[in-house]
């Protein structure tokens, strides 16, 4: 599809050396938006592959006038984003691509096989494609999730597991689409989907050896401030952030395995792919900051910001899934960052949820 007529106004100072024109997918969504504003914070320009005209709106509405002429484009995928060559213009002139769109277990309804399997392997591969034949990319970074590392059930029967960057979650594609209905039905196909689509992309990299960078990276539960564009109200919240609110102030239920900063998820992708480096070039990252129960998370919420303390609802999910181990080191090591202190990105969290609540005069 041809780029729209969008492109962001305002002021900004000189771009630094060497800035990298980034395409990004699910920049309509928490992790993606994320990257999308961590690469424009750097100094480089972003073109967003967004479904929807209200989408560019919000964006617009949001942080166009924060940046200089150009250095936010959009792009509208107008077509099923699995189809070959369905992404083959959005990549022209892009130097990395940024792939962190994916089907949401919340899309699931009854056909795991077409509504969430599908789309993500075959979308993946779709973008991968373009980008390989692409005469301008040269670094390609993939979002896939913590569950591509692992079966959370498995987690569950070996409380003592040690992950590492070469863990796999080993479902195949047929036990995916045979997963019997059942309340963790839809994390179980997502946490497939993630791993088969990444498996499918080094099936690609290793069979097709594109001459560009590849790297992946496995997110845990990532918190902190939601600036997703659009969002006024808690209920307009995305993904984790969404489901800790919902944990923490509603009637949600989740048990989360890890947490990590949501901003160090986008300032890891943002600094591989622009990089080009070979240090992270074929490798699996590991994103996982801390092993917190909702407890803790609460403790933090109500220090941080007292006036949500008698908000917190009694039920908060259960305590951290198992004692498992991790080394998720490599991202530190290869991109030369520390891990942010967890009571450092719940505060950003609660932080965010109290004004939204006092916006809407709840607090």
């Amino acid at each position: 599809m041809p780029l729209t007529g969008h492109t962001s106004t305002g002021t900004q100072p000189a771009l630094p050396h060497k800035p990298r024109h980034v395409l990004v997918t699910g920049a309509s969504g928490l992790i993606g938006s994320s990257i999308a504003l961590q690469l424009l914070s750097l100094g480089h320009s972003v073109r967003l592959a967004l479904r929807q005209q209200t989408h560019i709106k919000d964006w617009e509405e949001t942080y166009g006038k924060m940046y200089e002429p150009g250095r936010i484009e959009y792009w509208t995928l107008e077509r099923d984003m699995s189809e070959e060559g369905a992404f083959d213009d959005a990549v022209l002139g892009c130097d990395a691509v940024v792939h962190a769109a994916s089907p949401m277990p919340g899309t699931l309804k009854d056909d795991p096989e077409n509504e969430i399997l599908k789309p993500a392997i075959n979308g993946a591969l779709s973008i991968l494609r373009s980008a390989a034949r692409s005469a301008s990319v040269q670094s390609f970074v993939l979002t896939t999730s913590l569950s591509a590392f692992v079966d959370l059930q498995d987690l569950e029967r070996d409380p003592h597991l040690t992950l590492t960057e070469d863990s796999w979650n080993k479902i195949t594609y047929d036990q995916a689409v045979r997963l019997p209905p059942s309340p963790h039905r839809a994390s179980l196909v997502y946490g497939a989907s993630k791993a088969l689509a990444e498996r499918a992309c080094w099936d690609y990299i290793e069979q097709k050896q594109p001459d560009m960078t590849f790297c992946t990276f496995g997110p845990a539960v990532a918190l902190g401030r939601d600036r997703t564009p659009g969002v006024k109200t808690v209920s307009q919240l995305h993904s984790s952030v969404a489901a800790a609110a919902q944990v923490l102030f509603g009637d949600g239920e989740l048990n989360p395995p890890a947490f990590v900063s949501l901003h160090d998820v986008a300032h890891a992708h943002a600094l591989a792919a622009t990089s080009f480096s070979h240090t992270t070039n074929g490798k699996r990252y590991l994103l996982i900051g801390h092993r917190a129960s909702f407890d803790e998370v609460a403790r933090i919420v109500g220090e941080k910001r007292p006036e949500l303390k008698k908000l917190v609802k009694e039920k908060k999910g259960g305590e951290a899934r198992g004692e498992y181990g991790w080394e998720s080191g490599r991202v530190e090591r290869d991109l030369g960052f520390k891990y942010q202190p967890l009571e450092e990105y719940v505060g950003e969290f609660a932080d965010q949820v109290f004004e939204l609540m006092h916006d809407a005069g709840q607090v």
